[in-house]
């Protein structure tokens, strides 16, 4: 209710009042996720300042009936379980106040496909202990045309899903690295996209970058993991209409092999003291210049050095045995 009067020489005007209605702000934007059998919305809102503000909630679709939720203090839903091979449209409304003085915002809508069930899903394999490599391939009803061209692919990892945290825009390496549950993260970089150039198979690797050497360009890392994590995985694409379509979340298959967990990303130092990656000293032979007798054979003669390697920070340390007369390693007797 505004009042308006004017004040001449201390008179004050008879007044004017008027009620005026004043609606909240729509959502910025209405962003889905299409699943198999479901879809996510998630929404952004400028009216959170206003503890009355609500958000009315639904979607309707050719023989289906249409279905309305109305939700407080949220930015995200899922709606499912929903019928496959349907266009469904989605509407979202802002609502403040309430009883008589409640005021709705213009509504935010947007159609999307949910594809047919029968889909090919990714699988993914472990690589040592601390990486995993996951291949998919561009499944049509996985990440379906009728949504939009594939503009972006995001491989999403997490070793708790029930924190339910993999939202549109997602967390990077550098956010959950130092947490003790490290929930979704995106492990590909912004805009990977690799069926760019019509190709229908792809591979990625996860955990194999030096993220402290990471381009400054780009906020996603694909960080190292932690040993022996059961890990899940899913493929997210987003397209040009700024829907995106997801996998299910899968767990690697089986285990490394122990071979390929040896030999991979080996990192090879050469020291009578100090191993690079913090091995105890206790887990070389060598220590200063005394050489104790090893435990499987010979005594070794006091000239030789010690070569000590680790896959990992921690990781069993292996040591090689190498003449002081630097001789090819490979003539040297190898202990473990």
């Amino acid at each position: 209710l505004f009042t308006l009067y004017t004040i001449y020489k201390g008179v004050r005007s008879r007044p004017v009042t008027e009620a005026i209605t004043t609606y909240p702000l729509k959502v910025n934007a209405l962003y889905p996720v299409v699943g198999q059998g479901y879809v996510l919305l998630y929404w952004d809102i400028e009216n959170y300042a206003d503890s009355d503000c609500r958000f009315r909630l639904s979607y309707n679709a050719e023989r289906v009936a249409t279905v309305s939720v109305e939700l407080k203090g949220a930015s995200r839903h899922r709606f499912g379980p929903l019928m496959s091979d349907v266009y469904y449209t989605f509407t979202i409304t802002v609502i403040m106040g309430t009883g008589k003085a409640a005021a709705e915002s213009e509504s935010e809508m947007i159609t999307v496909y949910v594809p047919r069930e029968g889909r090919s899903l990714p699988s993914l394999k472990r690589q040592g202990s601390r990486e995993l490599t996951v291949k998919f391939e561009n499944d049509q009803q996985m990440f379906s045309p009728l949504n939009g061209a594939i503009e972006d692919v995001a491989v999403i990892v997490s070793d708790d899903i029930d924190m339910n945290d993999d939202n549109y825009e997602l967390k990077s390496w550098f956010d959950v690295k130092d947490e003790e549950t490290w929930g979704s993260y995106r492990a590909t970089p912004s805009g990977w996209n690799p069926f760019k150039k019509s190709s229908k198979e792809a591979s990625f690797t996860i955990g194999s970058d030096d993220c402290v050497r990471r381009s400054l360009d780009d906020p996603y890392c694909n960080g190292i993991l932690r040993a022996n994590v059961p890990y899940k995985v899913k493929v997210r694409a987003y397209m040009d209409t700024k829907v995106a379509m997801e996998s299910e979340w899968i767990t690697a298959d089986g285990d490394a092999d122990e071979e390929e967990e040896e030999d991979k990303n080996v990192a090879v130092f050469m020291s009578s003291r100090y191993p690079l990656y913090g091995v105890n000293d206790d887990a070389l032979w060598a220590r200063g210049s005394a050489i104790p007798e090893p435990t499987r054979g010979t005594s070794i003669p006091p000239l030789h050095q010690t070569m000590a390697y680790s896959t990992y920070p921690g990781a069993t340390t292996h040591t090689t045995v190498v003449h002081s007369s630097a001789k090819p390693v490979a003539d040297a007797d190898i202990y473990r």
